[in-house]
């Protein structure tokens, strides 16, 4: 495997692990929010974004402190991802 497709598969690999468990949070009764309870269906969301947003910066940042060239598949792939949890974030309202 090519050291440049590693990262683009494993941002992949995350997408697919962090859309499941959201959908594990939403399946149950048992995590929706209550009267008592904050929202864990949509905080595990929100975490998801806060995670990617944090990928992003980072991969920007790494490429303007080494100057190296931006690998773009490995930053589409985790714009798509986190354009990916705002429609998640879009279908449970």
């Amino acid at each position: 495997m090519n050291y440049k497709a590693k990262p683009v598969t494993y941002s992949i690999i995350y997408y697919i692990i962090t859309w499941l468990l959201i959908w594990v949070f939403n399946s149950f009764d048992t995590f929706k929010s209550g009267p008592c309870t904050m929202g864990l269906d949509l905080f595990s969301v929100f975490l998801a974004i806060l995670i990617s947003l944090a990928i992003i910066v980072i991969t920007l940042i790494k490429a303007i402190i080494r100057r190296k060239r931006l690998n773009w598949k490995y930053l589409l792939v985790n714009v798509l991802g986190l354009g990916s949890y705002f429609f998640i974030v879009w279908l449970l309202w």
